[in-house]
């Protein structure tokens, strides 16, 4: 057992646990990049899931073994639609497949064409 009270091979995976939560826990990851088209800007959103687990224990012969898992889902959930009039929220079952279809199109399709310039 060393300092802190935790073996080192728990502490540095705890660390690494707390510095993934960190960079799941963040913004970025429910809003995408603004895409601009003339005088409207669209920021998609997307709603967030984190599922994981870990835990530690003997291993045999006197050895502590652990391990873990998790997923994270970035699923659709609609985009914000500002211009001169206003900004408005629109969620994704508003706008069925093909609207959503539509729109990650479009999105694209602005990204693309502001790459190039």
């Amino acid at each position: 057992m060393e300092s802190g009270g935790l073996p080192s091979a728990r502490r540095s995976s705890a660390s690494e646990l707390h510095r993934l939560l960190s960079r799941v826990a963040s913004a970025g990851l429910s809003y995408g990049e603004p895409v601009r088209v003339g005088e409207r800007t669209v920021m998609p959103i997307a709603r967030v899931v984190v599922i994981g687990g870990f835990g530690f224990g003997p291993a045999g012969a006197g050895e502590e073994g652990g391990g873990g898992g998790g997923v994270v889902l970035s699923l659709p959930a609609g985009f914000v639609d500002a211009g001169p009039d206003g900004a408005r929220a629109v969620r994704a079952e508003a706008l069925g497949a093909v609207g959503l279809g539509a729109l990650a199109g479009a999105l694209a399709g602005a990204l693309v064409a502001r790459s190039r310039a």
